[in-house]
């Protein structure tokens, strides 16, 4: 249990901060509770994955316990890694016409976020009404895509049950600056299930990755991805809200 906290404090939200094409999809029977659970029947190799597991980072903390406050005229979150954290804040309250609260954290895996959801008020979910999740980046370069599937499958199909009022919205894995080609099949290939898994579970997919490729090419100077050509610009946020705007509008028919 997180130690909850006297009051919300906004200011302090957000950070500044060659495989196969397809993926393995396995029928997982995935569930947990807990700082680290480990999904039942979640194994990769004979080997147990954990699928919930807390970053144990002061910020981390500090969300966590704001999580458990959540105010009840909450209507947005986000969650996710840095590029989630980053997103400005202005453009997500714009698009959403409600302040949008950051719980993302850099560095956090499928994991990490699945771990943070938990922490949130539960009667307080219950009236959110939008929900975007951005993260993978860390993951693909990290887990083995077996265990990738398992997480992201635990963390997408736990979305929904949590938020229920909540229409969700996971954007994909960006390709970071086009200068990691090495990773750009394993990016893809997790882009492939995160797409599988988001129709799954009715979820709003939303193709940044794409948006950013049409645009870059394979260029490493593309001005769409700040100076560390990790995380997007000015420029690219600007893309990736209206990417994310035209993801907002109601569906024909």
């Amino acid at each position: 249990m997180v130690k909850r906290a006297r009051a919300w404090d906004i200011s302090t939200g957000g950070l500044p901060g060659p495989v196969p094409k397809a993926f393995l999809l396995a029928a997982l029977l995935l569930a947990g509770t807990g700082s680290a659970a480990v999904a039942a029947g979640a194994t990769c190799g004979g080997a147990a994955v954990q699928t919930e597991v807390p970053r144990g980072t002061p910020y981390s903390d500090r969300l966590a316990d704001k999580a458990a406050v959540l105010p009840p005229d909450t209507r947005a979150l986000i969650f996710g890694d840095s590029d989630a954290g980053r997103w400005p804040a202005d453009q997500l309250d714009h698009l959403f016409g409600t302040p949008v609260l950051n719980f993302a954290q850099g560095g956090d895996r499928f994991e990490n976020t699945r771990w943070m959801i938990d922490q949130v008020d539960a009667p307080a979910a219950r009236a959110v009404s939008s929900v975007v999740v951005m993260v993978g980046s860390n993951s693909v370069n990290r887990d083995d895509p077996c265990s990738l599937e398992a997480k992201a499958r635990d963390l997408l199909r736990s979305l929904k049950p949590r938020f229920p009022a909540a229409r969700v919205y996971f954007v994909n894995i960006l390709q970071k600056g086009r200068v990691e080609g090495r990773m750009s099949d394993r990016v893809l290939a997790a882009n492939d299930v995160l797409r599988e898994l988001s129709a799954e579970f009715g979820l709003t997919y939303v193709d940044v990755h794409g948006a950013f490729a049409a645009e870059c090419g394979e260029a490493t100077d593309c001005p769409l991805f700040a100076e560390d050509r990790v995380h997007p610009s000015a420029a690219g946020f600007d893309l990736m809200s209206r990417v994310l705007a035209r993801a907002l509008q109601p569906k024909p028919g």
